[in-house]
């Protein structure tokens, strides 16, 4: 082992376990945060061993579904050695994953190599010799023994876990005792919970208030259990003959556009564009095999880009039917389309503005929406779905036969939207959901309160540095970021200074959430003292103190992001805080990541499928298959009748 290795290792552990005596979790999470940043491309163990420490906090922090996932990604990447072999199985009994851990290459050999004394390494073993049925002593001495080791709630929980599961065996009724204190040492026990649902303690309606298919994406019992849940609800016997799906270039992320259609009901779900090399490609229409002037409706679940962009494009070339938006949406992209939105990119010209008119009058933004289309009864419900202002998810119901489509979405709140919630009771013949992180994770933190706190502690450690730099893509997470300083302080502890197109799309969200300027937060254009933004940079920005928000545009040269990067790139007090993980160009500055994730994760996923139960999923908007053994198409191959394509 490379001594450099070992002493990155012990500078870590004793990091951590000072953090873990003070209770001071959050510290840990900045901490783990920063040296990811600093170690990702330079040593893929370390890198890992954080990824198993942040693990552990995320449990700790009991954000579950968090460590859940993220131990799910890095399961089949990690390499088990003497240095992380106890964290490893930490995680694992913590994460009720025994039984995958079985599978892991290595796990043998470590256990045999290693000569300390861990009691947690004495539990792995313990049950492994539980399962393999290999015991000639007494159970209770011996757990008895790990009782009185100085332990904390968690490790107690499990051990009155494992009790349980003994006196259930044997038919002692002490079972039940062991459960409680197991509960009330730690309510968030997956090994406990996981006994609770397969003995049937828990009922039909304690799984579906407890959602705990988040916290078992990779157990496929668990996730049958609440299928069979939600489908013996309903009742689908619709006629799939008469539904088409057409994809028009959004399979990858980028460039979203649907065309379905039922009993000759044809509906576009979304328009957008789709931006390659600087250069500006619509989606194709004519590969929809009728003209533009046939679509009955078309609905826009949000203002990026790559979700309306193509919509005076379309209009342009005959587009004659409703839109179907939600009112935040229509504003914003209002102020997009129109000659103040600074979006050069789109190439529109002066008359095209003329068809923003247009738009407008054809756009309904009343939630729902019904009409008799070709003797066909059609309704559409939009639900709001997280992700950004206006976004929302739309139920299509066409004579019966239903179709639900996610757009981009979290179930989680954002700042300025509610997340995604299936009503009770509403099924689905057909899902199409997107799955930008249904294959893949960043390794970020998706619980918003925590999510928040982070930032904030985070920022506020920057700006006590100097300048801390954030380009952020103009609608979307730098406005929810805006909003949560408004939130937190009656006057930001620092300035905020708002530059590039950020600063007007900020100026169009204030129209429907109220003043984000003022108070400490600046619209960098309204700032008329100097000449030029370079001597606004050297004699304002750089006396430090005070974070920049600028739209990010890849760091492209001219952009604004572009020179903000270049002369802050001189200043010794400046740190670029990425929080998009959307910066492609390499910039030289100190970097901190902080990804916020604004699409649904696995789990998300999973839950709006299990609540709809379709028979059909069109998997769309995926992101790269980083990991192929657990992914969305994976989970959804389990269920039987299901029918998932990922076109």
């Amino acid at each position: 082992m490379r001594p450099i290795y070992d002493d990155i290792i012990f500078e870590y552990d004793n990091k951590f376990k000072k953090y873990f005596e003070e209770g001071r979790y959050m510290d840990a999470y900045k901490y783990i945060f920063k040296q990811k940043n600093l170690v990702s491309d330079l040593d893929r163990d370390i890198y890992s061993y954080l990824i198993l420490w942040q693990i552990k906090v995320e449990i700790y922090l009991d954000i579950i579904d968090d460590a859940k996932e993220h131990f799910l990604n890095i399961f089949d990447n990690i390499t088990l050695s003497y240095n992380n072999i106890i964290l490893f199985i930490e995680c694992v009994l913590l994460l009720d994953e025994f039984e995958m851990s079985l599978k892991k290459d290595g796990i043998y050999n470590q256990l045999m190599n290693y000569d300390g004394e861990n009691i947690w390494i004495n539990l792995y073993i313990f049950m492994l010799s539980l399962k393999n049925k290999r015991r000639n002593y007494s159970i209770k001495d011996e757990l008895l023994y790990m009782v009185e080791k100085d332990v904390d709630r968690f490790f107690l929980s499990l051990l009155h876990t494992i009790l349980a599961e003994i006196y259930k065996d044997e038919g002692n009724e002490k079972w039940k005792s062991e459960l409680k204190k197991a509960k009330e040492l730690n309510h968030h026990n997956l090994r406990m919970t996981r006994l609770e649902i397969q003995w049937g303690i828990k009922n039909d309606d304690d799984l579906k208030k407890g959602k705990y298919y988040r916290f078992y994406p990779d157990n496929k019992d668990i996730l049958k259990k609440y299928y069979e849940i939600y489908k013996n609800e309903i009742q689908q016997n619709n006629d799939f003959k008469l539904f088409k799906f057409n994809l028009l270039e959004g399979g990858s992320t980028g460039g979203s556009s649907y065309l379905i259609t039922y009993d000759d009901v044809n509906i576009l779900l979304d328009c957008g564009i789709n931006l390659k090399d600087g250069r500006l490609y619509y989606n194709d229409f004519k590969k929809l095999g009728l003209d533009i002037k046939d679509i009955d409706l078309l609905v826009v679940t949000h203002c990026h880009l790559d979700h309306c962009g193509g919509i005076v494009n379309l209009i342009k070339n005959g587009l004659n039917c409703p839109i179907i938006m939600s009112h935040e949406t229509l504003h914003i992209l209002n102020g997009i389309f129109s000659k103040n939105g600074n979006m050069q990119d789109l190439n529109i010209n002066v008359e095209d503005y003329k068809l923003l008119n247009i738009i407008n009058d054809k756009t309904l933004t009343d939630y729902c929406y019904d009409a008799v289309i070709k003797d066909k009864k059609v309704s559409l419900n939009l639900i709001p779905s997280g992700h950004i202002l206006g976004a929302c998810g739309v139920y299509i119901d066409i004579d019966g036969f239903s179709v639900f489509y996610t757009g981009d979405f979290t179930v989680k709140d954002v700042e300025t939207n509610v997340g995604l919630c299936i009503p009770d009771g509403m099924n689905a013949d057909v899902l199409i959901t997107e799955a930008t992180f249904g294959y893949t994770s960043s390794f970020s933190v998706y619980d918003k309160k925590i999510q928040d706190q982070l930032i904030l502690e985070m920022l506020s450690d920057l700006t006590d540095h100097g300048v801390a730099f954030v380009p952020a893509f103009a609608v979307g997470k730098a406005q929810d970021l805006l909003l949560l300083l408004r939130r937190t302080f009656n006057y930001t502890p620092y300035n905020v200074y708002v530059d590039g197109a950020l600063s007007y799309i900020t100026m169009l969200y204030e129209k429907v959430k109220g003043a984000i300027y003022g108070n400490g937060i600046l619209n960098a254009n309204d700032i008329k003292l100097y000449d030029s933004k370079r001597e606004f940079i050297k004699k304002e920005i750089a006396l430090g103190n005070c974070l920049v928000m600028t739209s990010s545009d890849n760091l492209t040269e001219g952009s604004t992001s572009f020179i903000y990067g270049r002369e802050l790139m001189s200043l010794d007090n400046a740190i670029l805080l990425n929080i998009s993980n959307n910066i492609k160009k390499p910039i030289s500055m100190i970097q901190e990541n902080i990804p916020i994730i604004n699409h649904g994760i696995i789990q998300d996923i999973i839950e709006v499928f299990l609540k709809l139960a379709p028979k059909k999923v069109y998997i769309v908007h995926r992101g790269a298959k980083s990991n192929k053994s657990f992914n969305i198409e994976e989970v959804l191959s389990w269920f039987e009748g299901v029918d998932a394509v990922a076109p």
